[in-house]
């Protein structure tokens, strides 16, 4: 976990599974989402990311994202 920029804890699992990838959550700060941050640009960013790896999971202020639908 990051807070103000710096690593304040990192949480590692280790699990026995037959499927692998990587989870990332991010939870912007509360100051920055009331001071009204545009937010949309960084998750349609992340989501962009997501159509690299089907494995990938990334959840951004308490929400799974999901790949961009493809035209």
């Amino acid at each position: 976990m990051f807070r103000d920029g710096k690593l304040h804890k990192s949480n590692r699992t280790a699990a026995t599974s037959g499927k692998t990838g990587t989870t990332i959550s991010a939870k912007l700060n509360s100051h920055l989402q009331e001071s009204g941050v545009a937010t949309k640009p960084l998750e349609d960013w992340l989501q962009g990311l997501l159509v690299s790896d089907p494995s990938l999971k990334l959840y951004f202020n308490g929400r799974e994202l999901q790949p961009p639908v493809q035209v």
